[in-house]
Parts: structure tokens; sequence; C-alpha cells
């Protein structure tokens, strides 16, 4: 399913000293006078004219048209007679796309392909595409896919990246049905965050079956894995002049669980959140505990910590990377 989007904004063109004046169906912003490539679009009467190398040099849609269309002759050789006067001509080849008369017939909405010409042509004037919308790059993400156009699918996606804020759904739709695999694990750590039901079924219907399951099981195995780890204190480490273990046992399994005024490592675990498990396990060395368990076991036991419980809690982080790889199969 692709995401149908519409322009918030008007879009300006760059000024072309090479365009023509506008007449009822040329259209009023991409008709040069110097044109090569004649277009109209699906059930439109507007006609293009726009210079066909640069299409052919960013589109492999356009040039494995325009090479077929270079294998038909533009004119037919053979002799017309027209009724009333009896003389000769030559009639066009239609949809050749090389006369105003021939136009080729494309596929899209008028929208749609002024998005794509103006990310074409834009370097030739002095319009910036600096400040059109999200739904603009959107709009040309699917357009660049539809033409084969990495220029202008490369162009959207810097865009989308950097000048707008997806919400995750919609980032990980997009980057699985455009192939856009560095988009996958943000918006995958992001929906990672956010409780399902907060999804709604609109939501899940764009995410897709598959991505969900995905997306469930992650979460399902990482609140198990957290779960575990949560109820399981870790053993403490005692110094060689430890006067007493058990009291400092307890002490350091009370500030796991969060007790002497701060939140324990074992709450933190467990917290809808998801709070990511490396500012978890950062924490470690401050654990709040008593005065009963000595500065040195504390030290000793943070430092164990931070090997043992690392591995044991980092495997969380193998789910996420298997979950990922998946995704980028689609």
């Amino acid at each position: 399913m692709k995401i149908t989007t519409q322009k918030t904004a008007t879009l300006l063109p760059f000024p072309s000293p090479g365009l023509c004046q506008p007449n009822s169906n040329r259209s009023a912003h991409y008709f040069f006078e110097d044109g090569s490539l004649f277009a109209r679009l699906h059930n439109s009467t507007v006609i293009y004219c726009v210079w066909g190398s640069e299409l052919v040099r960013c589109s492999g849609f356009f040039r494995d048209l325009v090479n077929l269309a270079i294998q038909e002759p533009e004119v037919s050789t053979a002799q017309v007679s027209t009724a009333n006067a009896g003389n000769t001509g030559t009639v066009e080849t239609p949809g050749t796309g090389k006369s105003e008369a021939s136009p080729l017939a494309l596929q899209a909405s008028e929208a749609q392909f002024e998005v794509f010409l103006e990310c074409i042509f834009s370097r030739f004037g002095e319009d910036s595409l600096e400040s059109r919308p999200a739904a603009f790059w959107l709009m040309a993400l699917e357009m660049g896919d539809f033409f084969d156009s990495p220029d202008v699918t490369n162009l959207a996606k810097a865009f989308i990246s950097t000048g707008s804020d997806l919400d995750p759904v919609v980032c990980l739709h997009l980057a699985t049905l455009y192939r856009v695999p560095e988009w996958i694990e943000p918006a995958f750590l992001a929906l990672l965050r956010a409780p399902l039901h907060s999804l709604t079924p609109e939501q899940i219907k764009m995410m897709g079956f598959s991505p969900y399951v995905i997306l469930a099981e992650t979460k399902a195995k990482i609140s198990e894995h957290r779960a575990l780890c949560a109820v399981t204190t870790p053993p403490v480490t005692h110094a060689a002049h430890c006067e007493d273990h058990m009291a400092c046992s307890n002490s350091f399994a009370h500030a796991w669980w969060g007790e002497a005024g701060k939140t324990g490592i074992a709450i933190a675990l467990v917290h809808p959140a998801l709070v990511p498990i490396k500012r978890i396990l950062a924490t470690i060395p401050d654990l709040n505990t008593s005065w009963q368990m000595a500065p040195s076991c504390r030290k000793r036991t943070a430092m164990a910590l931070k090997d043992d419980a690392l591995k044991v809690l980092l495997r969380e982080e193998v789910f996420i990377a298997n979950a990922i790889k998946e995704l980028k199969k689609f």
C-alpha cells in the first residue's frame, strides 16, 4: 500500500527563459520552447514539453520509454488519402513523445508529475526546494520510485531525513516500501518504546501484518528477558575485609529494587517506557546502598556487574538486531 499525499502548499517552479506563453492545453510551468520531449498525463489534456535529455539522464523509466520510441518511425511511410481533396500525406505515429501532437501518455496526476519535474529541473533555476513541506517530499519519494529516478529518490530521502519529523509508523512503512534501510532502525526503536495499544488499526494496516508481528514478538521477548533479569538480584562480590556478608548482600538487594530513596535497576528494567538498556547499566555504579554495604564491596560488585550483567542484559540487542535484519528483507 502506498501513502497518498496531497500538496499542502502551492508549488512555485523556477522561472525559465525557455518557457512558452501558456495556452489552453499547455502546462503553465513546464512547456519549454526548446523542449524535446512531449508528454500528456492520463485523463488530462495538459501537454508538457521539457528537455528530454534531462529526463533520460535522471530516469530509467524515461530512458526505456524514449529508447522504445526511437525504434518506432516518427512518421508512417504509408500514403494517406484524404476523402475530399484526394491528396496524399503522412501520419505521425501516436505516443512517440516527439511532437505536441504525439505526446507520451503517462499514468500520474498533475501534482505528482510536477513534483517530479520540479525535483529534476530546479537546479536550472533560482527557486529553492528547501521550503517544500513534508508532503512534497513524500510525493517526490513515491515519484522517484515510480519513474526509476535515483536522483529524485535520493533528494527526497535527504530532505525527509533532515527536514521532517515523520511518525515512526509512516517512516517504517516508507522504509520498507521504497527500500530505505537506514530509516528502519530509528523507526523500529521508536515503536519499541511505545505501547502496542497506542497503535491505531489504520497504523497497523499501514505497517503491514508481518512487520507488526515482528514488532510485537520483539517487544514480548524484551519484556520477558528484562523481567527475568529484574527478579534475579545479582550476587555481591565481597571485599576480603567485609565484616558481614549477609548485611552487605541485603543492602545491595534493597538498592537493586530501588529502596534508600532511589529507583533501582529492577524497577527500571520492568518500566513500561522501555528505557534503553545501556542507560540503565550506566546507573549501576551509583546504586544507593546503605552504610551496611562497604564501599569496597559496592565498587567490586559494580565492576563485576558491568561485565556479567552487560553480557546478560545486552541479549535484548540481539533480539532487536535480528528484527531489524528481518525488516530489511521486505
